[in-house]
């Protein structure tokens, strides 16, 4: 049967503060092995206000895929309703990753997330020695 992956690493984003809860609060792991699936990161700018997007992950009734509607896009943030699984994908349209969903903004449970430009950041400083 298949073999679990195994974390190896785990890495924050460098701008976020814990203590003052600025930056993006976002992280990746380095697992040993293969997974079974990738996807692909959205290009910068590919998720305008109305449009809908998708949240992948774990609610309190288990693995979840729930449309959002896009509320505002802002320089770091997509905001949506509704507010869904805290560390989860969000996707687009096309299947691609445009943020990752940070935890609810308000009294109404709206929903945020990190844009992908936090992530490929990220990325970016883990591929520098």
């Amino acid at each position: 049967g298949p073999v679990p992956a195994v974390v190896q690493q785990m890495y924050r984003h460098p701008e976020f503060d814990p203590t003052a809860g600025t930056g993006p609060d976002i992280g990746l792991i380095r697992v040993t092995g293969m997974l079974s699936a990738t996807t692909t990161l959205a290009s910068s700018g590919d998720v305008d206000e109305n449009s809908v997007v998708v949240v992948y992950g774990y609610g309190s009734v288990g693995l979840v895929a729930t449309p959002a509607n896009v509320t505002s896009v802002s320089a770091g943030a997509i905001g949506y309703r509704p507010a869904l699984p805290v560390g989860a994908p969000v996707f687009d349209s096309a299947g691609a990753v445009v943020g990752v969903h940070a935890a609810p903004t308000g009294p109404q449970m709206a929903g945020a997330a990190a844009r992908v430009e936090a992530l490929t950041s990220l990325l970016a400083g883990l591929a520098t020695p």
